[in-house]
């Protein structure tokens, strides 16, 4: 049976909902654990009789159930609750506006979301902007909401209570799964994979209150809720994180968990790019110079003498090679030279072959007319993609 058809109170004909009779056993989200925290889970109440849940996943955007929504329903009249239930809310939030996908059919797509009137500031849950890595058959997923705790009986609801459960069948628009007994209220409530919000509860489709449930997946409907992030001045996820200096997932700020690979990670500023097993420039390309051995990212290797190539990728060319005497020596005979010293360029990275005495005039020009303007190029070009 569809949660929907059972979302509002007996003496309220507003959705069109009739309570049926069915079992008076217990079931807050039937055999369920009280959730007293999840803040970013709340509560959906409408001053005309009927409620449901929802997740923040910004400071202004809640996302929930269509069938939650109707069209009729004053935005004004709105309540986002929070807290762990009827008996210990903690906060109120007011709506400015509510959206779903187009038309009066829940087939179009069972999910809309909630424009709040001012910042929510009790922490978000991330949202599958994509299809999630590693979600799919047999997957353990968490539903949370304020449904029933007795099947049938409104007066019942209104408490936070969670459950987990797997997914026993898959689509691209919906899935199922068994074991999470959502109930009447938890219309709109998360279903969460690993933490994130992969589906939206919409149904029950064996008995009520048992058996398999019906879920509507986030991902593929995630231009509805960009754009309601847009609207409302939220950070857009446009793909996963790469080393790029951009927050590309809006989650954890800039290159957040890409490690040491990443030169830019948690926020840091582009830098030379050297030969380090690190991408300093943030170009998500590792070593991506001439002279490094671990051009790409590949694994450094023992140091070849006089290939002019930093091969074990510590900063160093060739620097085993020769000794100090080999450089004394060097340093002589440059002394007595004619001309001025070398400065060789190794494609676009530099190679300087310059006496202890004279590296100053050579080496900063050749860092003026070879490395600066390919620095600047990616300045550039950085601005021209995050602007």
């Amino acid at each position: 049976m569809r949660i929907r058809l059972l979302l509002c109170l007996p003496a309220l004909a507003f959705a069109g909902c009739a309570a049926e009779a069915v079992s008076t056993d217990r079931l807050p989200i039937v055999d369920g654990t009280l959730e007293p925290g999840m803040d970013p889970v709340v509560y959906i109440f409408h001053e005309w009789g009927f409620a449901c849940t929802g997740t923040v996943v910004s400071p202004r955007v809640v996302v929930t159930a269509k069938h939650c929504l109707p069209a009729r329903a004053s935005p004004e009249g709105w309540h986002v609750m929070v807290g762990p239930g009827w008996h210990g809310f903690t906060d109120d939030y007011g709506v400015v506006e509510t959206r779903t996908t187009p038309g009066e059919d829940y087939t179009e797509g069972d999910i809309g979301v909630v424009l709040l009137a001012r910042d929510f500031t009790q922490g978000f849950v991330r949202w599958a902007f994509l299809p999630w890595p590693g979600f799919g058959i047999l997957s353990t997923v968490t539903s949370v909401g304020y449904g029933q705790s007795i099947a049938g009986d409104d007066s019942s609801s209104g408490v936070k209570y969670r459950r987990d459960g797997y997914v026993s069948s898959l689509g691209r628009l919906n899935y199922s799964s068994t074991d999470n007994r959502v109930c009447s209220g938890d219309s709109g409530g998360p279903s969460l994979f690993e933490g994130v919000l992969v589906g939206v509860a919409s149904e029950a489709l064996v008995g009520v209150c048992s058996g398999a449930s019906n879920f509507t997946t986030v991902a593929a409907y995630a231009d509805l809720v960009r754009e309601a992030l847009e609207d409302t001045g939220g950070c857009v996820p446009t793909a996963f994180e790469t080393c790029n200096g951009v927050d590309d997932d809006c989650w954890n700020g800039i290159d957040d968990g890409l490690g040491t690979a990443c030169g830019c990670a948690d926020g840091g500023v582009p830098a030379f790019e050297t030969c380090n097993g690190v991408d300093d420039d943030c170009n998500e390309a590792i070593d991506d110079l001439p002279d490094c051995g671990c051009t790409g990212g590949a694994e450094p290797r023992e140091e070849t003498c006089g290939d002019g190539i930093d091969d074990d990728c510590d900063g160093e060319i060739d620097e085993a090679c020769g000794g100090d005497d080999a450089g004394d020596a060097g340093d002589d005979a440059g002394d007595g030279a004619a001309g001025p010293t070398v400065a060789e360029a190794h494609g676009g990275g530099l190679s300087c072959a310059v006496g202890a005495g004279r590296a100053g005039g050579w080496a900063v020009a050749a860092v003026v007319l070879f490395v600066a303007p390919a620095f600047r190029r990616r300045l550039v070009a950085r601005r021209s993609r995050v602007g």
